[in-house]
């Protein structure tokens, strides 16, 4: 059927619905979630932003600016303490996430396990070429 596929004689079934990562509010951050940044938020001076022109905004005005994030690889988080979340990448490095500067949102665990292994077996890869 379309939802699996028989490699050497072993059958392994493949997820075919998407799944959509969930934005969450700080408070539903939980413990062992797999979670991705997909924005950061940075406060600019107006002055860098509206140049002399003080009609449009004061020059102390902060101006708040969001990037997105295109390539954001997911994280498991490892503990909370808000408004901080301390979280693992795929390479078991450890980082500090400020929940105020930043958008996460909740991945499906059956993608982000996907995305570690497939990552990992790349990074072997590409150790044993060079």
């Amino acid at each position: 059927d379309g939802n699996s596929f028989s490699k050497l004689g072993e059958r392994i079934m493949i997820k075919t619905l998407p799944t959509v990562a969930k934005v969450l509010p700080h408070e539903d951050i939980r413990v062992g979630d797999f979670v991705s940044v997909i924005g950061i938020a940075h406060q600019i001076p107006s002055f860098f932003w509206c140049g002399v022109d003080s009609t449009v905004l004061r020059p102390d005005q902060l101006v708040k600016l969001e990037f997105w994030v295109s390539d954001a690889v997911p994280v498991r988080v490892k503990s909370i303490c808000l408004p901080q979340v301390f979280v693992m990448d795929l390479d078991r490095d450890f980082a500090l996430i400020d929940v105020r500067r930043s958008r996460l949102v909740k991945v499906d665990d059956d993608f982000a396990k996907t995305v570690w292994r497939s990552l990992r077996r790349a990074k072997a890869r590409a150790a044993k070429k060079g």
